[in-house]
């Protein structure tokens, strides 16, 4: 199964449509994990903070028919913030990415990137939770091993 899924840009309100510059800047990942919406609401602490502009959105028939109503404004479910200033896009969703359309959507992202010059990064909020833990593991292991 092949899945059409497409970046669609947005105009700007000012009437002022040049074509966002984040050259050798970061995209961080904002979607939805395994273990729930992490990434998701530290994406949108992030995007709220930093001022960034919603510049573009993905959309594909295989995506659920919904919408998000964010301060009576309705969002599309999977979006591309974007802060020029500081060289950042957050790509974030609403929804679960089915497993069969993952592949497309992560090509779909890396062809963004690339057409944008970024550096690709990854907001790993879970595993920067993971790698935390395992230090204290290893922390109370080696304090452990004195006494033993």
């Amino acid at each position: 199964m092949t899945s059409t899924i497409e970046i669609k840009k947005l105009k700007k309100k000012k009437g002022n449509n040049k074509e966002i510059n984040i050259k050798g800047g970061i995209v961080l990942d904002g979607f939805p994990s395994s273990s729930g919406l992490v990434n998701a609401i530290a994406s949108e602490c992030l995007i709220r903070s930093t001022g960034t502009d919603l510049v573009a959105f993905l959309d594909s028939p295989d995506f659920p028919p919904i919408s998000v109503v964010n301060n009576y404004v309705p969002q599309y479910p999977v979006r591309i913030y974007v802060n020029e200033s500081l060289k950042v896009a957050f790509f974030v969703s609403d929804i679960n990415i089915y497993k069969a359309i993952q592949r497309d959507v992560a090509k779909a992202i890396l062809k963004w990137t690339r057409e944008n010059e970024c550096k690709l990064g990854a907001l790993m909020v879970e595993a920067q939770i993971i790698e935390n833990r395992m230090k204290n593991v290893r922390a109370e292991q080696k304090r452990f091993s004195y006494i033993a």
